[in-house]
C-alpha cells in the first residue's frame, strides 16, 4: 500500500538505553485536550473552525478514563474481553485520528480487543513468526517493538532496502474494520494501522502471560552471579565477561536452533536502522574482549554444569511455559539484550554478540558446551 503525504506515528521512548544515540526521527506537536473534546462532541463544521486543529494531521490516544472520562462508563464491563488472570492489568484506550494517519508496524505483548466506532480503519497484519523478517528495532532502542518498515512505501522500495522482508510477504494479511466491528489481536501479532478518514476507535488491553513471565525474570536477570562469586568463579571483569558469554550462549541455544543466524539478522537489523555510513559510527563491531575462563579444565567443567543448572531453572519457570515458539524467540531476544546492557555499554551490545558469541574460533564456546554436554 502506497500513501502519499501520510503521517506516520512511530512510538519513541526516551527512557530506553539507546535514546542518546538514536534521536527522535520525526517531529511531533502537542494537541490541546480541548481539541480532543471537540473531536468527540462537536459537528464537522465546528471541528473545521476549531483553532487547535493540527495542520499536518493528528493522532491522539490515551486511556479513556483520562482523555474522555464522561465516556468511560460506556465500556463496562470489560470482563468479557479479559482473561481472569490478567484482570489487574486491564485498561481501555481511546484512539482519535485524522485522515492519512498511519500507526507504524509494531507488536504489543498484550491481548488486544479493538473496536471501531467511526469510519473504517485498515490493519496490515503479520504473525509473530515473521519477526526475523520485519527488521524490528532493538530492545534497547527507543522505538523498541517497532518495525523499521514503512508500509506506506512501494513494496519494491522496501525490498531494496530490507531484503528479508520478502520472507514475510506470504503471511501478510490485510483487514478493514468497519464501524461496529471488533477484532481480537493476540499478543505479538504485528500490525500497521491506517486511517483514510477521521476515525474513532477504542480498545481493551490486558497483559499476556508471556509478558508477566518476562517481567518476573528481569527482577533477577543474572541468577547465577551470586553463587559464581561465592565460588570465586567470577572475581574480576574478565571472569565476569566469560560467565556472561556462557550464560547468553546457553540461553540462546535453548530457544533458537541457529543462534548465530539470529545474531547475524539482529545485527543486520540494527545497522539498517542507522543507514549506511552512519551505522559504523553508531554501532561499532570492533574486536571485543570476551573475558577469560578458568585455566583449570576441572573448574571449567564445574562452571558449565552450574550454568546449565541455572538456565534449566530459568527455562522451566519462564520460556518453557510460553505457548508458542515465536513468543519465546521474541522475548528471548529482548531478555538477552537487557541482560547484556547490565554489564556492557548498550552501544557495544552488538559487538559483544558478534565477537563473543556469533564469531567462531578454535575453542568456540558453543563447541565447548556441545563437547561437555
Amino acid at each position: 500500500m502506497s500513501m502519499q503525504n501520510a503521517i506516520t506515528n512511530i512510538h519513541y521512548d526516551p527512557s530506553l538505553e539507546l535514546s542518546s544515540v538514536c534521536p527522535r526521527p520525526f517531529n511531533t506537536s502537542t494537541v490541546n485536550t480541548s481539541y480532543a473534546h471537540a473531536l468527540l462532541t462537536s459537528t464537522h463544521t465546528d471541528r473545521d473552525q476549531h483553532d487547535d486543529v493540527p495542520s499536518t494531521g493528528y493522532y491522539i490516544n490515551d486511556e479513556l478514563r483520562l482523555l474522555a472520562p464522561h465516556l468511560a462508563a460506556d465500556i463496562r464491563p470489560t470482563s468479557p474481553f479479559v482473561a481472569p488472570s490478567a484482570s489487574s492489568s486491564t485498561f481501555v484506550k481511546l484512539w482519535v485520528g485524522g485522515p492519512q494517519v498511519v500507526a507504524n508496524l509494531h507488536y504489543d505483548a498484550t491481548h488486544n480487543f479493538f473496536h471501531q466506532i467511526h469510519s473504517p480503519k485498515t490493519f496490515i497484519l503479520f504473525p509473530p513468526d515473521a519477526f526475523d523478517s520485519l527488521y524490528v528495532h532493538s530492545r534497547l532502542h527507543p522505538s523498541h517493538r517497532q518495525s523499521q518498515l514503512d508500509l506506506t512505501l512501494p513494496e519494491a522500495d522496501l525490498l531494496a532496502r530490507f531484503p528479508r522482508y520478502r520472507h514475510a510477504l506470504p503471511s501478510r494479511v490485510q483487514v478493514t474494520l468497519q464501524p461496529g466491528e471488533t477484532m481480537y489481536l493476540p499478543p505479538f501479532w504485528f500490525h500497521c494501522v491506517i486511517t483514510t478518514a477521521p476515525s474513532i476507535s477504542v480498545n481493551v488491553w490486558s497483559d499476556s502471560m508471556e509478558l508477566s513471565l518476562l517481567e518476573s525474570l528481569l527482577q533477577n536477570a543474572m541468577p547465577y552471579l551470586s553463587s559464581f562469586e561465592a565460588h570465586g568463579w567470577v572475581h574480576d571483569l574478565p571472569s565476569h565477561l566469560f560467565a556472561l558469554q556462557l550464560y547468553v550462549t546457553t540461553l540462546l541455544g535453548r530457544v533458537m536452533p541457529h543462534p548465530r543466524d539470529w545474531i547475524a539478522m539482529h545485527i543486520d537489523s540494527i545497522t539498517s536502522s542507522q543507514g549506511g555510513a552512519g551505522a559504523a559510527t553508531a554501532w561499532p563491531l570492533d574486536p571485543f574482549d570476551c573475558g577469560a575462563p578458568s585455566p583449570s579444565r576441572r573448574t571449567l567443567q564445574r562452571i558449565h554444569d552450574a550454568m546449565k543448572s541455572h538456565v534449566d531453572k530459568i527455562m522451566a519457570t519462564s520460556f518453557d511455559r510460553m505457548p508458542t515458539n515465536a513468543s519465546k524467540v521474541i522475548l528471548m531476544s529482548s531478555f538477552v539484550e537487557a541482560v547484556l546492557a547490565h554489564t556492557v555499554d548498550p552501544v557495544h551490545v552488538p559487538a559483544f554478540l558478534h565477537a563473543c558469541i556469533a564469531t567462531p574460533d578454535e575453542r568456540d564456546v558453543f563447541e565447548t558446551i556441545t563437547t561437555n554436554h
